[in-house]
């Protein structure tokens, strides 16, 4: 036999031996010990399981010899029908809406086996026109509430469709239209809250508040208490202090100047009066006043110290009071006098009186006597000028008269005045309608005022032979007073 032969003859045999095994497997089926193995022969499909130590046989070349195996299983083999399902449970939810999905249920079969069943749903198409998946909008038709708002949808089914709904927006009503001022600021103590209503442009009301702060009450004055009386009475400018009140109850504190002069002319104590300066006839005696202010002054008063046998004189010569010069029983024209002198002053004594005479150059030949007095003072008066005669020392004071007078604006200085009539010395003549002055007769004396107010019409203050006369006309005054 050649090689190319032998070679298609083994080939022959090795293709003859592998379909006489196929066809013995076909037929037959082997399980091993403690294993199952799951056959489907002649329409009939069971599992088989040995639980024999060594492998079993079993022929399924013809249905008879399958179904002789099923009925005859030898000891230690079993079979069940696994295909054959005996419980399910129900159908679980799909696994999509549209387009096809799967649901599953569970069952068990003749095994007991816990098995899985698959099986397709909701397989109709998902295109539907009338389900919008996403839509833009456009700004609602209103801010002030419900309104309507217009866009465009995209269906299931890919369509662009023009859209219409209701639609909510408020925020109008936060959006201020016009709104009132707020005004002056309520308070003028410090800061506060001022609230006012606008109007929002959907026509609801919109609350609006803001912080003002206003001082001026600080400084305003509410109520104070009364300065009361100047602490000071001596003309001496002080300050008062008080504290008062304002508007919002704090303190202001408030000081003026006060100037009290009450008590710079209020005597507070005097001494005694001295003793008298003549040793006969009329002299001076003096006392020495205290102010409650500080400071003194001194009053005089006329004293009589008994009859003289020699009798002084004076008089008044135009420009000063003569010296005294003494003078006995005299004549009309005793000593300081002679025939045809028209100025001069003398005594003249009768007995146990005396009197003054005087002739002055304004009246030549006219004299004038005093009244006779049997003590103290005579005097003669003629033209503003005078003669004083007494019977004993003729000191200054009883002889000399101080006056000033109130010209509008304030004191004037104290001016000595002799025996005066009207035109005598102090700023006044015949027809000055402002002026006041002493007038002096024997031992007493007056004041006398002619105000501007009433040209012409002389005001006299009362006679007084000592302290101070005093003539008020037109709230002004002229005082007189011996010194």
């Amino acid at each position: 036999m050649s090689i190319k032969n032998f070679i298609k003859f083994s080939i022959f045999l090795v293709l003859f031996l592998t379909l006489i095994f196929s066809s013995y497997a076909a037929t037959s089926h082997r399980v091993q010990a403690d294993q199952s193995k799951e056959i489907c022969e002649h329409g009939t499909c069971v599992r088989v399981t040995n639980t024999n130590p060594n492998e079993i046989f079993i022929p399924t070349k013809t249905a008879a010899e399958w179904d002789s195996f099923r009925n005859n299983l030898p000891t230690g083999a079993s079979s069940c029908d696994y295909t054959n399902s005996i419980s399910y449970s129900t159908w679980g939810a799909c696994s999509v809406s549209c387009g096809g999905g799967t649901q599953t249920r569970t069952y068990t079969n003749d095994c007991g086996d816990s098995l899985v069943d698959t099986r397709a749903c909701n397989t109709q198409s998902c295109c539907d026109p009338n389900i919008m998946v996403s839509c833009s909008w456009g700004s609602c038709s209103t801010t002030c509430g419900s309104g309507t708002q217009s866009g465009t949808c995209t269906n299931q089914c890919g369509d662009s469709v023009p859209q219409t709904q209701a639609c909510t927006d408020t925020s109008g009503q936060s959006v201020v239209a016009s709104c009132p001022s707020y005004g002056t600021c309520p308070t003028t103590c410090g800061t506060v809250t001022q609230s006012r209503t606008c109007t929002s442009v959907c026509g609801t009301s919109i609350t609006q508040n803001q912080q003002c702060t206003n001082n001026d009450g600080f400084s305003t004055v509410a109520s104070c208490p009364s300065y009361g009386t100047c602490p000071n009475t001596c003309g001496v400018t002080v300050t008062q202090s008080r504290t008062c009140t304002s508007v919002c109850g704090t303190s202001i504190p408030q000081s003026q100047a006060c100037t009290d002069t009450s008590s710079v002319n209020q005597v507070s104590s005097c001494t005694g009066f001295g003793s008298c300066s003549a040793s006969c006839g009329w002299g001076t005696q003096t006392q020495t006043c205290y102010y409650v202010c500080g400071g003194s002054f001194q009053n005089s008063q006329s004293c009589d110290a008994g009859s003289c046998t020699t009798y002084n004189v004076r008089y008044w010569n135009g420009a000063e009071w003569s010296g005294s010069i003494s003078s006995g029983s005299t004549s009309p024209y005793g000593p300081n006098c002679g025939p045809g002198n028209s100025d001069c002053g003398y005594c003249e004594v009768s007995g146990g009186s005396y009197r003054a005479v005087y002739d002055d150059t304004c009246n030549p030949g006219n004299i004038v006597y005093g009244g006779w007095v049997s003590s103290g003072v005579s005097a003669a008066n003629e033209c503003g000028f005078s003669t004083i005669c007494s019977d004993g020392a003729i000191p200054e004071s009883p002889s000399t008269y101080h006056v000033r007078y109130w010209n509008g604006a304030d004191w004037t200085g104290t001016i000595a005045s002799g025996d005066v009539s009207s035109a005598g010395p102090n700023n006044c003549g015949y027809g000055n309608p402002d002026c006041g002055y002493c007038e002096v007769s024997g031992g007493s004396y007056r004041a006398v005022y002619n105000d501007a107010c009433d040209p012409g019409n002389e005001v006299t203050g009362s006679w007084v032979s000592s302290g101070v006369s005093a003539a008020n006309e037109c709230g002004f005054s002229t005082t007189c007073e011996r010194v």
